[in-house]
């Protein structure tokens, strides 16, 4: 993995230049406070991108974005997120992207339907 400011997704894929994934698994979004929370149970200082996420989410848990359609930039996620570690989805939720587009650090991320 990566760290990079801007990248790209294409639609029914994921990021270019990312790990290869199925088109389900296109991008995977990980919850800062929640990635915070496990290195200090851990005691250690991992970075986020070890957990092979693709976006770092300035929030305190994703679960509340399972089965929701989101906006990162001009990139829509499809709804059918899932959790991915347990308790209340610390590992992230992954979702398939519907656009192609490019998304850098500081896009908002948008809730753009209630399930």
């Amino acid at each position: 993995m990566a760290l990079v400011e801007r990248t790209t997704a294409r639609a029914g894929s994921g990021l270019v230049g990312d790990h290869g994934s199925s088109a389900q698994r296109g991008l995977t979004l990980i919850a800062s406070k929640q990635w915070h929370q496990i290195n200090r149970e851990l005691e250690a200082s991992l970075p986020w991108h070890c957990r092979r996420a693709n976006v770092l989410v300035e929030a305190s848990s994703l679960a509340n974005l399972i089965g929701q359609h989101l906006r990162i930039g001009p990139v829509r996620v499809h709804p059918g997120l899932f959790a991915t570690l347990v308790p209340d989805c610390r590992g992230g939720v992954y979702g398939r992207v519907i656009d192609d587009g490019a998304i850098q650090v500081g896009d908002p991320l948008i809730l753009l339907q209630e399930r």
